[in-house]
């Protein structure tokens, strides 16, 4: 490299890029974003996998008293997998970032 040669801009993926996890997660809108696509992840990915396994178990071991209204576990399948989704811990992904800009430009400001 040239020593008069002057560094070009770095691009908005370039900076992006050069964050940490916690420079996303302390921005309000790159957070939302992340949970949001993390809630979508458990949805395609977890959720009915989950409803399906509680309403099984419900229906196999005659869950009547511990499910008072809902013996067969339908009613609250999906409210045990919003508490499993809950106890789960964030698989944070940023390549959403780098392929959408414009999502972190508060971070870009």
């Amino acid at each position: 490299m040239d020593r008069y040669e002057i560094d070009e801009p770095k691009s908005d993926v370039d900076y992006l890029k050069n964050l940490d996890m916690q420079d996303f997660l302390n921005c309000d809108e790159t957070r939302k974003i992340l949970q949001e696509e993390n809630y979508q992840y458990f949805e395609e990915n977890i959720k009915f996998a989950l409803m399906r396994l509680f309403t099984r178990y419900a229906k196999n071991y005659n869950c009547d008293l511990f499910l008072c209204n809902d013996p067969d576990g339908e009613k609250n399948s999906d409210l045990f997998s919003e508490i499993v989704n809950n106890s789960l811990s964030d698989k944070n992904d940023l390549e959403v970032f780098y392929d959408n800009p414009h999502l972190a430009k508060k971070l870009l400001e």
